[in-house]
């Protein structure tokens, strides 16, 4: 799902394994390279990305009965905050980490793209979420996105399909060729 600017960790999601569901584990990249689980519950949880100072971990979990957007410390976990309010998938950092943005948790084909101002020193702080814009995104539970280097979104979207407009069919197109 994501890996540490350092090169350090990669960010995995573990699937169902019978008494969990989807995990969030972590492979460091030096010593034993040994995995562990990040997160390993009984409910779902995903979408997991790291802050670029590689000190949060922002992720999805159904621990409240629909996915919400939840932050913690990395790699202890020292402290757990709740981002969202009314449901939220796939967390992505703005590049200089004071910006989180989410799809909303509808499960409707539209979702809203959201957003909620970052700070953190010693403890982490975020706002309110607000909602950016709407997009029509392709069926998928656990819809994906990122940011460009220069802010801006990239989004797998669904372009409405119009009907045709008026079609003219010409018979015998050749007879009006000049010989």
């Amino acid at each position: 799902m994501d890996w540490s600017r350092d090169g350090r960790y990669l960010i995995e999601e573990a699937r169902p394994t019978g008494k969990t569901l989807s995990d969030i584990w972590v492979s460091p990249l030096f010593g034993d390279r040994k995995p562990f689980p990040f997160l390993q519950t009984e409910f779902t949880e995903g979408g997991a990305r790291l802050s670029p100072d590689g000190r949060w971990l922002a992720y999805y979990s159904t621990e409240a009965g629909r996915a919400e957007i939840y932050v913690r410390s990395f790699p202890a976990q020292e402290g757990k905050w709740q981002v969202s309010t009314d449901g939220g998938l796939n967390p992505v950092w703005r590049r200089d980490g004071k910006e989180l943005f989410f799809f909303s948790a509808n499960q409707t084909p539209v979702r809203n793209v959201m957003v909620v101002e970052v700070k953190s020193s010693a403890t982490f702080q975020a706002g309110p979420p607000k909602s950016l814009f709407e997009v029509r995104i392709p069926f998928n539970p656990t819809p994906t996105f990122d940011l460009r280097p220069d802010g801006r979104f990239v989004i797998p979207t669904v372009v409405e399909h119009r009907g045709a407009g008026p079609m003219t069919v010409v018979i015998n197109w050749t007879q009006g060729l000049i010989r």
